[in-house]
């Protein structure tokens, strides 16, 4: 309803429409539905008609409402349109529902459509009144802990504070740095907040040093403060630190203020504490040297001597006149001092001189002190010479006192010379003869000996039994001692050889020894009697020695005189090394290898015969039968060197030869 449309017809010349036009196109705009008809008429005069109804739908109903007419500058309201399908707003939205925002007073409007496409308009007005123009003043925007600040707010009706508060100004102490908000709302009930933010400063945390907070009257202490940028004390010192010298216990106070103006307070007492009063005295202000006396303090709870004492009461050995002093302190630490003088008087110089520090034994020597006034001696006497008489070395000790009772000693040593004790004494006191021994002598200072010698020890061989005498000298006393010395003679040693003369090698010969308790013969072994086969003519010696221990030595000579025309050959071995052997009686026996390395084999021995093996000194080192004509012998356990081999055949000797061993 309320639309238009356009109809057209074609196909004729000419037309007539039924509401009266005659154009080819009409455009119409029912209010209800119409049939509409059109006569054409052709240019030949014949005509037909047609027709076409226009359907008209209703229009949709459409209203608009705002859910607030009225809004605060900064309010919003929803607006909601009805009675359509869909919805065109003027802003663009599309929505059947809307909030808007106006600025200032607005008219919104709304087209609806319904099912058929058909729309209707509908508008709404939403009235926009202005918010207070709402402000907050601080009396002060810094404050100090514990200090206040006003807020004022302006440009509203009514207020609402957000710690609760509804006036327009108000009070705060905040604690700590706070921000304070305030809504106003003007007549026509529209709302704007403002704030204001508080800042608290923290005090100065100040305090107070004391050098001393306890005090001796007289005394004075360092007061400094600390925690601020200044100070003032309650007495009127605008100083960091102040001396103060209070005469009795007072209590002192100081303000300190910080950069941001903000100040506290701090206090300290110093206590004044009565000074000690103190006293010293001596039992005895004069004395002797070494001599002692006992100082005593009072008026005090602790002392201080001079020398380093801490108790009430000392004794003092002052070698001059000295002055003490004592400290002494409270309880409540204070002190005071005293001093006492105590005179020294020197000892007098007490000496002894003597007659003689030396005397003999039997005399006597003059006693003199001297230096004091009055002498005591160490035997009982008084004055100032005694004599005495001693029977030893003595010691004698007087006391002097001079006119001040000072008292001194000395003392004096006399020395009582006796026969000095001399001994003698040999090392060893019995020798042999042709031995010696050393004479010591001891007890003196110095010596002379009947030799002749002066030194304490000396060195003697005698011949025969001696006695020594030693003159000693000590402190100018002479004295004399000797010692005899025993000789023992030596044995007479005698040596025998039986036979003395061998015809043939391999004969022995037994020597003998006579003289002596025992011997040791020149070939190492030992015993009065020895059997040798010497291989050359050969003097063998014998040491004898008695039951003295003294010892004597002879000799005995085995001399070899082969005969029988065996004599000693030299020839060359195979080997072109030199040999030397005796001649054989038997010219079937031979022997091989020569030299040997231990094994020596013998050829053609008689049966039954002896075979022996002579070192160089003659000793048998080896001795077997011959079992069979071919004998091993073994010889290798043997040091290198010379052997002699021989074979002895019913007591006659039938084969004998140099062998080596190496």
């Amino acid at each position: 309803m309320g639309g238009s449309t356009t109809l057209t017809v074609a196909g004729a010349s000419n037309y007539l429409w039924s509401n009266g036009s005659a154009s080819s196109s009409i455009t119409v705009s029912p209010s209800a539905t119409t049939t509409y008809s059109v006569t054409g008429t052709t240019a030949a005069g014949c005509s037909a008609s047609a027709s076409f109804t226009v359907v008209v739908n209703a229009a949709p109903s459409i209203s608009a409402g705002a859910s607030a007419s009225v809004i605060c500058e900064g309010g919003s309201a929803t607006l909601t349109a009805s009675g359509g399908s869909a919805y065109v707003w003027n802003n663009g939205a599309t929505a059947g529902s809307i909030v808007v925002s106006p600025a200032t007073t607005t008219t919104y409007s709304v087209t609806g459509f319904n099912a058929n496409g058909c729309s209707a308009v509908a508008t709404v007005t939403v009235f926009v009144n202005s918010s207070p123009d709402v402000s907050v003043n601080a009396s002060s925007s810094t404050i100090c802990a514990g200090s206040s600040a006003t807020l004022s707010a302006s440009g509203a009706s009514s207020y609402q504070w957000s710690n609760g508060a509804t006036s327009a100004s108000i009070v705060v102490s905040p604690g700590s740095t706070t921000t304070f908000t305030v809504t106003g709302t003007n007549a026509n009930g529209c709302s704007s907040t403002a704030s204001a933010t508080v800042i608290v400063s923290a005090p100065p945390s100040v305090s107070i040093n004391a050098s001393s907070s306890s005090i001796c009257a007289g005394g004075s202490a360092t007061l400094t403060a600390s925690g601020a940028s200044g100070f003032i004390w309650n007495n009127g010192s605008i100083a960091t630190s102040i001396v103060v010298t209070p005469g009795e216990t007072t209590t002192y106070t100081v303000t300190g203020t910080n950069a941001g103006g903000c100040s506290a307070t701090a206090s300290v007492t110093v206590v004044v504490n009565a000074a000690s009063v103190v006293s010293a005295n001596a039992s005895q202000s004069v004395i002797c040297a070494g001599s002692s006396t006992t100082l005593t303090a009072t008026g005090a709870s602790n002392y201080f001597w001079s020398n380093g004492a801490t108790s009430a009461s000392i004794a003092v050995s002052p070698s001059v006149t000295t002055v003490y002093t004592v400290t002494g302190t409270n309880a409540s630490g204070c002190s005071s001092s005293a001093s006492v003088v105590v005179f020294v008087n020197p000892l007098p110089p007490v000496s002894i001189s003597s007659s003689a520090l030396q005397i003999n034994l039997g005399a006597s020597a003059t006693l003199t002190a001297s230096g004091a006034s009055n002498f005591v001696w160490s035997t009982g006497e008084a004055g100032a010479s005694i004599v005495v008489s001693p029977g030893l070395t003595s010691t004698y000790a007087v006391t002097g006192t001079d006119d001040n009772g000072c008292s001194n000693s000395a003392q004096v040593t006399v020395v009582v010379i006796a026969i000095p004790s001399i001994s003698v004494a040999a090392s060893p006191s019995v020798i042999c003869e042709g031995s010696s021994t050393t004479l010591t002598a001891s007890g003196c200072d110095s010596y002379m000996w009947s030799t002749g010698e002066t030194t304490a020890s000396i060195v003697v061989s005698p011949s025969q039994t001696t006695t020594y005498s030693c003159s000693g000298i000590k402190s100018g006393v002479s004295s004399t001692a000797s010692t005899t010395v025993v000789v023992n003679a030596n044995p007479h040693v005698v040596a025998a050889a039986n036979p003395s003369v061998l015809a043939s090698l391999g004969l022995s010969s037994t020597l003998s020894a006579t003289g002596a308790s025992s011997y040791q013969w020149s070939t190492g072994a030992s015993g009065s009697t020895l059997i040798v086969i010497p291989l050359a003519t050969t003097t063998y010696s014998v040491i004898g020695t008695d039951a003295n221990g003294c010892t004597g030595s002879a000799s005995a000579t085995v001399s070899l005189n082969l005969l029988g025309g065996i004599g000693l050959s030299m020839g060359t071995n195979t080997a072109g090394e030199n040999t030397s052997q005796m001649a054989s009686i038997s010219e079937e026996i031979s022997h091989y290898p020569n030299p040997t390395t231990g094994l020596l084999y013998i050829r053609n021995a008689p049966r039954k015969s002896s075979i022996e093996v002579y070192n160089i000194i003659g000793e048998r080192v080896f001795a077997a039968n011959a079992e069979s004509e071919d004998q091993e012998i073994d010889i290798s356990s043997r040091p290198n060197g010379m052997y002699i081999l021989k074979v002895q055949n019913q007591g006659k000797v039938v084969y004998w030869t140099k062998v080596i061993r190496k």
